[in-house]
């Protein structure tokens, strides 16, 4: 737990989907593309679109807005300090429809003792195989 002083979080988009101009007044943002692209726009400037791999800071203040591909879902990862914007999409956010992330891989031997190791040093234990969730719907 960061105490509030990080926050990320993993957003995918539908098509062309953009929120409206906004500013904040408590906390930078980081975004990070993985998937697709995002076109952002902040104060006056132009907007710069961005792919995977691209990243770009909005701070606090600024007025900025972005818009997703109008031809591919995007996703990316955004990262706010401090973390306060968490609440926000707590409130705000739709939950995803599927029990746990979708998986197009098998973990193999060498990944998994890796996985194991870090856990190992980080005091984190490992409960169950990759894509078995709980079922609390927490």
């Amino acid at each position: 737990m960061t105490d509030g002083r990080f926050m990320m979080a993993l957003t995918h988009s539908k098509l062309a989907s953009e929120p409206p101009l906004h500013e904040h007044d408590g906390e930078d943002e980081i975004f990070y593309i993985l998937e697709g692209t995002v076109t952002f726009w902040a104060a006056e400037a132009d907007g710069v679109t961005l792919g995977p791999g691209d990243c770009i800071l909005m701070p606090k203040d600024v007025p900025h807005t972005f818009q997703a591909s109008p031809d591919v879902e995007a996703k990316w990862l955004v990262m706010s300090a401090p973390g306060d914007l968490e609440k926000f999409f707590r409130a705000v956010a739709i939950p995803a429809d599927y029990a746990g992330p979708q998986r197009g891989w098998e973990m193999d031997e060498e990944t998994e003792q890796r996985l194991q190791n870090a856990c190992d040093d980080f005091n984190i234990t490992l409960l169950a195989a990759p894509g078995v969730t709980t079922g609390t719907g927490a």
